[in-house]
């Protein structure tokens, strides 16, 4: 098993970046795709294709280009054509940045990977799942955010009660961290 791609995704507030931490801490390579989108957008060549592509102006601040994300939002909120143009933008970008360098069994957090079909760019897929009321709690927590706004992006996933999971590793994130821990050794056995 020389290498080895294997997709950590779930919804908004399922405990994705904890499970990414766990395998991080048993020895794993790990990559956050959230991460690199991060550092991307602190890059002005990328800023600046996605500012182009929309015809806004980024913010330069200090000489550091920025993405206006506010301009951003108000033309791909309601226009779904929009936000699929700049979803194939990002998502090329940051795939490219993931996999550049990448050998051996390495985990990456995929935020949309099941809105975005990627799943054919993994080997494995683990799916995170959790109950609606702690997602929620978890989201605003995390966020910030009011629950009508989690509950807007959870409204905008997969609904993973939805859709079959049996071909992929499932690991159940409703107990304490012990417990979690336990269930992402256990997968880790069932993938490995």
């Amino acid at each position: 098993m020389s290498n080895l791609k294997i997709a950590v995704t779930g919804g908004i507030g399922s405990g994705k970046s904890q499970v990414l931490n766990i395998i991080r801490k048993l020895g794993y390579k790990t990559v956050s795709l959230d991460e690199i989108y991060a550092q991307l957008l602190r890059e002005k060549e990328f800023v600046l294709n996605i500012s182009n592509a929309f015809s806004i102006e980024p913010i330069i601040d200090n000489e550091c280009y920025l993405l206006d994300k506010k301009a951003l939002s108000n033309i791909v909120f309601n226009d779904e054509n929009a936000l699929k143009k700049l979803n194939k933008i990002t998502h090329s970008a940051i795939f490219e940045r993931a996999f550049l360098n990448q050998s051996g069994v390495v985990f990456y957090e995929v935020p949309l990977l099941f809105e975005g079909n990627y799943q054919t760019l993994f080997d494995k897929i683990i799916v995170v799942c959790r109950n609606k009321k702690d997602r929620i709690e978890s989201a605003i927590k995390r966020d910030g955010a009011t629950e009508e706004q989690i509950l807007a992006k959870i409204n905008n996933q997969v609904d993973y009660d939805k859709i079959d999971l049996n071909s992929y590793q499932i690991i159940d994130n409703n107990g304490d961290y012990e417990s979690l821990n336990d269930k992402v050794v256990d997968a880790l056995k069932g993938i490995l």
